[in-house]
């Protein structure tokens, strides 16, 4: 764009001037002003927008536009629109500042019109190409200049160039799976254009069929057709899957892959056609309809004709009957009869008349199935002789219905008859309690006590018997059993017991006996017959009795009353082995005697316990009217190194008590010194030093782990590297060292236990047994049973042997401000507990007192500070 500035106009000069010689005042004219085009390098598709830069608020400009030099006409405005312009034009614009009608000078600018470059549009004639379609690419372009455009085409396969320069590729190059891509670039003859890239994945054919058929034709109700789909192709040679769609009277009733259809999907008169779809695994081809096919009717058929009954005599009346009558469709069973008889045809009737046909004859019966509509096969019967009618006897009786030992039995016979008219005979067989006895006369004799006996005759023709009758059986003379007793037991009888009635009966015949019972309790019938009655029917206090009756298996007796049975109270179970806890009780520990689970009394009476305690193997105490299933012993009852164990019983509401449970594991009172870790030192000294011969005595006993330290370094080894849980120290020969006195001062401060003994008023043993800062004043705790009682003394000690400690016990004074001490001369104790309890200075134990004393002493001192800790 080029910016003109414009001189003033000549007449605009001649006018100033000539104002000027006459001394006229006259305004100048507007200067040019500064103008330019944009866009700079204008395209023909853009307008062209012309703007004074810094423009004078109080000035208008007045636009004109010239092309190629030309003015045009009409355009005054600060704007030329786009479809006036043409790629190679010169376009300036002229700009006019006005400042009322006063015109001041012309600004310019100019601008060229450059080439636009084409624009392009393409797509996929077919954007989802099968490998049988050529790849077709449509264009279409636009050039604002009107240039002519032309096209390139650049060809790729799955990444791959491909010289080929058009807009179309032949099938011929294309497989299926492949990624094809084409790049179209515009040129206008000066400049590139848009280029557009396209892309397209070769697709799938989809298979065909040909020609489905349907059969078999005719099809009945229970006929399988079977569908075959023909011409089956792929283009791709893809795996054709074909999927079969049946309909029955329009309505689909299967489908899937499955190519036949069962009878259970229609009846006769239905219309049947299937649809077959082709599937290649990717697409589905077109759907093939079969023709119809139309169900027929299926004629029946029966599986037999048989005559019935069989035999047939002269009287019978025979019948034709069929065996399983089937129809496909579910039609009304129906049939056609057909008789002979000797071969002759004789009726059609389901049933033969008897007076058609004699004894000897031959019969046979034809059916043919029928469903209303159609016949289906004849099925003959076997051929039937009719046989010979056996004679019949009416009935026979014993005369004689009660018969004694010694009666000779004699028949009566009811009346007899032959359809054939032959004559009749008889045949007779005796049987004595079931079995025959080989005695076929029509009297029977010898008859005995106890016999139960019948008479079977039986009729004859001169062809064959007639069925055989059975007298009613007649009993001999039977005597009736005796009861001599009924008993009940056992006696007595818990709720835990079932009862049992034994019945002492005999029978003059010999005769098996047969007991029924009825039991009572409080002279309530129970539901059993049975010989024994369930301990479940009663409870403790009531009273049952028992009634017998008594059969031969031909006369019943009874009933007999036993003697009444009154039911006694039964004891409750054994409680299970109680647990004493706790397992390592110390001498303050209640012990606590517990069984787990409770007793059960089979009278559903309440349950109290009682509990023994043994103390080292004899009885102790035993308590009574416990409710619940635990005791506790109060401490105050044990002492230390006693064994205790306990046991439980049960109690009920009758005073009835179960035995005794187990023992429980005894459990030995332990004290607080059970393994304490002792360390002892004693520099030399005159006299026996019962302290020492104490310790030995309480680990001998197994109570604490004692160590002797042969040196003071060894002492103060132990305090830096392996502290014991109470250190005895005796100074008493020599004066404490300082360093054993920093030693024994730390060790009090800080350590776990200390006991301290000396009989020398040393300072540094003070200072080891009390600490020196304000937070560890000594506090007094002693008990003197003499009594001396040390002022501030809280929470007394008792000791198991007061007396010794009493004798050698002094009166303690505080010292070096409220540090107790002891002043004592030689042959005297005194006990202190410092810091907490964890000091004592029991001093110089010797020969004044004895050896036992002396044990008990430093035990009763050790176990103090042991509770201390």
């Amino acid at each position: 764009m080029k910016l003109i500035s414009a001189l003033p106009s000549l007449s605009l000069l001649l006018l100033a001037m000539a104002c000027n010689d006459y001394g006229l005042s006259v305004q100048p004219p507007p200067d040019a002003p500064l103008v330019e085009i944009t866009p700079a390098e204008p395209q023909t598709a853009n307008r062209l927008r012309a703007t004074v830069v810094d423009p004078e608020p109080n000035l208008t400009y007045l636009y004109e536009w010239y092309r190629d030099g030309r003015h045009v006409d009409d355009m005054s405005s600060d704007t030329v629109p786009s479809d006036l312009t043409a790629k190679g034009e010169l376009w300036q614009v002229q700009v006019i500042p006005m400042a009322g009608n006063l015109q001041g000078s012309v600004g310019r600018a100019e601008v060229e019109i450059f080439n636009t470059p084409p624009s392009l549009e393409a797509s996929w004639a077919n954007p989802a190409p099968s490998p049988y379609e050529d790849l077709v690419v449509l264009t279409t372009t636009f050039d604002p200049d009107d240039d002519q455009v032309s096209l390139s085409f650049e060809w790729s396969v799955d990444g791959i160039p491909l010289d080929h320069d058009a807009p179309d590729l032949s099938a011929d190059e294309t497989v299926r799976g492949q990624v094809w891509q084409v790049t179209v670039r515009s040129y206008d003859g000066e400049e590139s254009g848009e280029s557009v890239t396209l892309s397209a994945e070769i697709g799938n054919t989809p298979p065909v069929v040909g020609d489905v058929t349907l059969g078999p034709d005719p099809a009945f109700t229970d006929t399988l057709l079977v569908a075959q789909a023909h011409d089956v192709y792929d283009a791709d040679g893809d795996e054709v899957e074909l999927a079969f769609d049946w309909f029955v009277e329009g309505s689909l009733v299967q489908t899937g892959a499955e190519s036949t259809l069962s009878g259970d999907h229609f009846i006769k008169g239905d219309r049947v056609f299937v649809d077959v779809t082709p599937f290649d695994g990717e697409a589905m081809g077109p759907t093939v309809r079969s023709h119809d096919l139309f169900i027929s009717n299926s004629p029946p058929t029966v599986s037999s004709a048989t005559v019935s009954p069989s035999p047939v005599y002269t009287l019978t009346l025979p019948s034709c009957s069929p065996g399983a009558f089937v129809d496909a469709d579910g039609d009304p069973e129906g049939y056609r009869y057909a008789w002979t008889v000797d071969g002759d045809a004789t009726a059609d009737t389901a049933t033969l008349s008897s007076d058609t046909f004699v004894r000897g004859q031959r019969l046979q019966c034809t059916l043919t199935p029928y469903d209303g509509e159609d016949e289906g096969p004849p099925v003959p019967s076997d051929e039937v002789v009719v046989a010979n009618t056996p004679p019949v006897l009416a009935s026979v009786a014993i005369a004689t219905p009660s018969p004694l030992a010694g009666t000779e039995l004699t028949l009566t016979l009811g009346p007899a008859s032959d359809d054939d008219e032959d004559p009749v005979t008889f045949s007779y067989e005796w049987f004595n309690h079931g079995v025959s006895t080989g005695h076929t006369g029509p009297t029977y004799s010898g008859i005995a006590h106890g016999d139960v006996l019948h008479v079977v005759v039986t009729p004859h023709d001169p062809f064959e018997p007639g069925s055989p009758v059975s007298s009613a059986p007649v009993t001999v003379g039977n005597t009736p059993p005796e009861i001599h007793s009924l008993v009940l037991g056992p006696n007595p009888a818990t709720t835990v017991d079932a009862i049992t009635a034994t019945t002492h009966a005999t029978d003059a015949d010999g005769h098996e006996l047969s007991y029924t019972y009825q039991w009572f309790v409080d002279t309530v019938e129970q539901p059993t017959t049975a010989a024994v009655l369930s301990h479940t029917a009663f409870v403790k206090h009531q009273t049952v009795y028992a009634q017998v009756r008594v059969s031969d298996g031909h006369a019943t007796v009874g009933p007999y009353t036993s003697a009444p049975l009154t039911i006694s109270n039964s004891p409750p179970s054994t409680p299970p082995t109680p647990s004493l806890t706790p397992v390592e009780p110390y001498d303050d520990d209640s012990l606590v005697c517990t069984i787990p689970s409770a007793s059960t009394d089979p009278d559903s009476d309440p349950i109290t316990y009682d509990v023994q305690f043994y103390r080292n193997g004899a009885h102790y105490s035993t308590y009574t009217g416990i409710s619940g299933l635990s005791y506790s012993l109060p401490a105050s009852h044990t002492s230390v190194e006693e064994l205790w164990s306990c046991r439980f019983r049960a109690r009920d509401d009758d005073g009835a008590t179960s035995g005794w449970s187990g023992f429980s594991a005894a459990q030995m009172i332990i004290s607080d010194l059970f393994g304490a870790n002792v360390l002892y030192f004693t520099d030399d000294f005159y006299g026996t030093d019962t302290v020492r011969e104490g310790l030995v005595q309480l680990a001998s006993d197994g109570v604490i782990d004692l160590t002797v330290a042969g040196s003071r370094a060894a002492v103060r080894d132990a305090i830096d590297f392996d502290p014991p849980d109470i250190l005895v120290y005796f100074n008493q020969m020599n004066e404490l060292p300082f360093v054993d006195s920093i030693y024994l001062e730390y060790w009090a401060l800080y350590g776990e236990g200390f006991v301290f003994a000396d009989w020398r008023t040393d300072p540094w043993v003070f200072d080891a047994m009390e600490s020196r800062y304000a937070s560890r004043i000594n506090q007094t705790s002693a008990t003197f049973t003499d009594p001396r009682i040390a002022v501030g003394v809280s929470n007394p000690i008792t000791f198991s042997n007061p007396s010794i400690y009493a004798v050698f016990t002094m009166d303690l004074q505080p010292v070096r401000g409220g540090v107790s001490a002891c002043n004592f001369g030689a042959g005297n104790s005194c006990l202190v507990f410092g810091n907490g309890g964890r000091t004592a200075n029991v001093g110089f134990l010797n020969d004044t007192i004895s050896v036992s004393n002396g044990r008990n002493l430093t035990r009763n001192i050790m176990q103090v500070v042991m509770e201390s800790l």
